[in-house]
């Protein structure tokens, strides 16, 4: 015998949660390229950096008559990961379907809770991941030189940072993660409005800092959490941008590559359908409530610390 939720398809759930991920865009993921990885664990190729830029004295590589040519090898090793799961759901019964009104859709709503609370968790798990100090190569305390503060020249902040990375791995950064309340003050800044005269831009954007810091890609995290309470009310008190005060310098290609070094990648399980998936899962002992599940199966994953470089104290 059919029961109410035969007529709800997974494809149907899936469906609604994809549209709201395309709404919804993962900003911050786009910082590094995506990587499939079959298993939950596993290990990433990694070569000394040392083996690739060291030359010594060019005399060394001259040869004359029948004497062999100096030769060398480099080392390889491994990075090992562990991809974490992660889960939520939210049930829906049968009264709730069939007694909502429009605009409400029980189906939609809670699918987009759903989507939209593993949005959070995973942006969460991005900034404890990336953004901090003692992660990267090269930590950058700038309390005596904040954005916020008159005067600080935050283009020559950052082209020295990113010349100080090339010089030490022959790749110059390209994209920045930049948290939202530094991104703001930099839109009264001197020296970047002072710059602004020089283009056709009006307002500061992300694209606009992204030329005038010489990179391909600025991308700001601004997600906001509230430790209020089940039932209790989100206050300024309580409720705020998940991280605050920093910016994270660093290369990485535009997709993965065997001859490219990248600070980081994004771990994806191989199959999955976009970062995250849905499911509907029938209750039966839940008086047939319907449970709609997502998951996640991302992770960031530094693998090269030494091509980026933590700003913090920005504002």
């Amino acid at each position: 015998m059919a029961e109410w939720y035969d007529q709800i398809t997974d494809k149907y759930v899936g469906n609604v949660a994809n549209k709201y991920l395309q709404e919804n865009p993962w900003a911050i993921f786009k910082a590094f390229p995506d990587v499939p990885v079959k298993q939950l664990s596993g290990v990433l190729a990694t070569y000394d950096k040392e083996d690739w830029i060291r030359i010594g004295e060019p005399d060394q590589y001259i040869v004359n008559g029948a004497v062999e040519s100096i030769g060398d090898d480099y080392a390889t090793g491994s990075s090992s990961y562990v991809l974490k799961k992660y889960m939520f759901h939210d049930d829906v019964d049968r009264d709730s379907v069939e007694n909502y009104d429009s605009p409400f859709s029980a189906i939609r709503d809670r699918t987009e809770f759903v989507v939209g609370r593993l949005e959070g968790v995973m942006a969460k798990v991005f900034q404890q991941a990336l953004m901090d100090d003692s992660i990267w190569g090269r930590d950058v305390d700038c309390t005596a030189a904040a954005w916020s503060t008159a005067g600080t020249d935050v283009i020559k902040q950052i082209s020295d940072q990113a010349r100080y990375v090339q010089s030490f791995t022959g790749f110059r950064p390209n994209r920045m993660i930049i948290c939202q309340d530094a991104i703001d003050v930099l839109g009264y800044n001197t020296g970047i409005v002072s710059r602004m005269k020089t283009t056709s831009d009006q307002i500061v954007t992300k694209d606009l800092l992204a030329r005038l810091f010489g990179l391909e890609q600025i991308e700001v995290l601004s997600a906001i959490e509230t430790s209020a309470a089940k039932g209790a009310t989100a206050t300024t008190a309580n409720t705020d941008f998940m991280h605050t005060g920093a910016a994270l310098l660093f290369y990485a290609p535009a997709s993965p590559s065997i001859r490219k070094p990248s600070a980081g990648y994004n771990l994806i399980r191989k199959g999955a359908l976009g970062k995250i998936g849905t499911r509907i899962i029938p209750m039966p002992t839940k008086n047939n409530a319907l449970r709609i599940e997502g998951w996640v199966e991302a992770m960031p994953f530094v693998l090269g610390s030494d091509l980026g470089v933590y700003f913090y104290n920005l504002v």
